[in-house]
């Protein structure tokens, strides 16, 4: 997993060139549980990008937890509304670890890889000065689909990430 995420990062930081656009930032989401994600975008166009994040979510009770790590890439096409203010919606495809942990039967704790087709929609505010705000939603289809209750996956986030 470690690799792959190397690989991405390497692939996103190295195809760009030096006057290429980038934002990025912190993405807050609520979906199967409270989760922060590492939220970097590479600008093609005005009206074309692509998304990495880089996240972990966890949710649980007593005697039991659920931690996903994952990546998840996302290309977006962009819709001005107004001055600043944008929606933007697009395809993309999510890899990652499920981790379950329960205290009182260790037999019930597993670990799952993720795979998913994910789309994503959403607005954001680009303001005068580089700061950049969104809310967001991102549902999807879970490929391998290892559990009933995860073949679908989604999210909703907030999101704040610095233009440079």
């Amino acid at each position: 997993m470690k690799k792959i995420i190397i690989a991405l990062v390497a692939i996103v930081v190295l195809g760009g060139s030096a006057s290429a656009q980038w934002n990025m930032g912190a993405r807050i989401n609520e979906g199967w549980g409270l989760g922060a994600e590492f939220s970097m975008q590479k600008l093609f166009s005005e009206s074309n990008r692509l998304e990495i994040d880089l996240g972990l979510t966890w949710w649980g009770g007593p005697g039991y937890h659920h931690l996903y790590t994952t990546v998840t890439g996302a290309y977006h096409w962009t819709f001005p509304i107004v001055a600043g203010l944008q929606w933007f919606v697009g395809p993309g495809a999510q890899i990652g670890l499920h981790q379950e942990t329960w205290e009182d039967n260790k037999d019930l704790n597993k670990t799952h890889i993720r795979l998913a087709a994910v789309g994503q929609v959403g607005i954001e505010y680009n303001f005068d000065f580089p700061l950049q705000l969104a809310l967001d939603a991102r549902p999807g289809v879970d490929l391998l689909g290892f559990g009933a209750h995860d073949f679908f996956v989604y999210s909703y986030a907030f999101s704040v990430r610095y233009r440079f």
